[in-house]
């Protein structure tokens, strides 16, 4: 019943990773944080491909981030199979 909470990070699944897709993601969870937490300040927004042994591959999203001054980085990874 709250559409705009969360984050559409899922959209990116099937996007190639490069410059564009670490740009938007950004975006997407700078904008995301904003409306969901507006006391915490993104630091910085990674996105990094990470195989796994079975030749698929994960998208790993790593937010470096600070609340109430108090420095934290979150790691989270999506299944992105299809992605390269």
């Amino acid at each position: 019943m709250r559409p705009e909470e969360g984050s559409n990070v899922y959209d990116f699944v099937f996007e190639s990773i490069g410059a564009l897709l670490n740009a938007r993601m950004d975006n997407e969870v700078r904008q995301s944080l904003a409306r969901g937490e507006p006391r915490a300040t993104v630091l910085g927004v990674y996105v990094t491909e990470e195989l796994r042994p079975d030749g698929a591959s994960n998208l790993v999203v790593t937010i470096d981030w600070a609340f109430n001054r108090e420095y934290r980085q979150t790691a989270i990874t999506y299944p992105s199979s299809g992605a390269s």
